[in-house]
């Protein structure tokens, strides 16, 4: 419910501001608010939830946030609103640093990189029916169609948040000291997967879910292709996310995997703006969406590995915090280079980064 709500409207959000009349900056500048956001808040979100021994309330109210963000979007054209709910759908995001540890919790040590694979791939899943009907719900409804669903999802998911079921801690509510932060921040693993997922949030950020979308219907693609593209992408998405943990990090182990995810996803995303037909441009995002998908959850699982429990939504709120970065810096880059230059420049920018 909490990722269909928000990624119900993500694949027709750049070609909407566009064509409420939006340049290619102020595009950048809202896309990339939802990661402004992010960086701002998952910290401090994570910080609390720590000393307050709680993560319910947290996804209770990240629900509430995408409701509202959902519903701006659905009353209004306005471009100074639609930057207003991006900024909501940000505050939502954030929570997702308490859905994570919540869902970890209920696992032993061991297994939490497989749980992260399993939460990222039901993440997934939720994406890939949202975002798949989108580009048909606009094509017969009208663009403020899956606004408007995503309000009802976000109502649904809202009410059902009330009945999750919060692990028992007995430790007392100890703020957490500055050192301790410290200690978490320097954590090895954890600030080179952070770094790393700055690189794969910027490239995912600038091309499915920003820039891409725009590609396709520069290249002749209907708002209903839109659909074919992102099960293009999404399914393989879908399919790698499942098989990270559990057969690649296994078999080639975590770092070789990585590797092939970021070599794969440069590739392909280099290629996207010499694509001039949908079927070139959906195999791009076969790949890419596969490469990204072994990623992802390895990145995610990695995080908290070797993070003590009590610490644990400090240190995902500190990875998410900055992987914020590139969900601001890449579609905010690529809005400027499109502005300056055109949109095949801003889709040639990740691979660079990647690389």
């Amino acid at each position: 419910m909490y990722w269909s709500s928000q990624y119900l409207y993500t694949p027709i959000l750049s070609p909407y501001l566009e064509y409420n009349g939006a340049s290619y900056m102020i595009i950048g500048v809202i896309l990339g608010s939802y990661g402004v956001t992010q960086l701002f808040l998952r910290l401090p979100l994570g910080i609390f939830s720590d000393y307050m021994k709680l993560r319910k309330p947290f996804i209770i109210f990240g629900m509430l946030a995408s409701l509202l963000s959902c519903l701006g979007l659905a009353l209004t054209d306005n471009l100074g609103w639609a930057l207003v709910s991006r900024i909501l759908a940000g505050v939502s995001a954030s929570s997702w640093v308490a859905f994570t540890v919540l869902y970890s919790s209920y696992f032993i040590s061991q297994d939490v990189a497989k749980a992260m694979s399993t939460i990222q791939f039901i993440t997934v899943m939720a994406q890939l029916m949202g975002m798949g009907v989108s580009g048909y719900l606009v094509s017969k409804w009208g663009w403020h169609t899956p606004f408007w669903i995503g309000v009802i999802v976000a109502f649904i998911g809202f009410l059902l948040s009330f009945l999750i079921r919060e692990i028992n801690q007995k430790t007392s509510r100890i703020p957490i000291k500055s050192k301790d932060l410290i200690m978490v921040m320097k954590e090895p693993t954890l600030l080179k997967v952070s770094l790393l997922s700055i690189i794969g949030h910027s490239t995912l950020f600038i091309t499915m879910y920003g820039f891409t979308p725009l590609q396709a219907l520069k290249i002749g693609a209907s708002e209903e292709d839109i659909s074919l593209l992102v099960f293009s992408f999404m399914i393989p998405h879908v399919v790698a996310t499942l098989m990270a943990g559990r057969f690649f990090a296994i078999r080639f182990g975590q770092w070789a995997t990585l590797a092939m995810g970021f070599f794969g996803s440069s590739v392909f995303t280099f290629l996207i703006p010499f694509t001039h037909t949908m079927l070139e441009l959906c195999m791009t995002q076969i790949v890419n969406g596969f490469a990204q998908g072994i990623c992802f959850p390895l990145l995610l699982g990695m995080t908290v590995q070797d993070i003590k429990n009590e610490k644990r939504a400090t240190a995902m709120g500190f990875y998410q915090a900055v992987y914020s970065l590139g969900i601001f810096l890449g579609p905010f880059f690529a809005g400027y280079l499109t502005t300056i230059t055109s949109c095949q420049m801003a889709l040639s920018s990740p691979p660079y980064l990647v690389y």
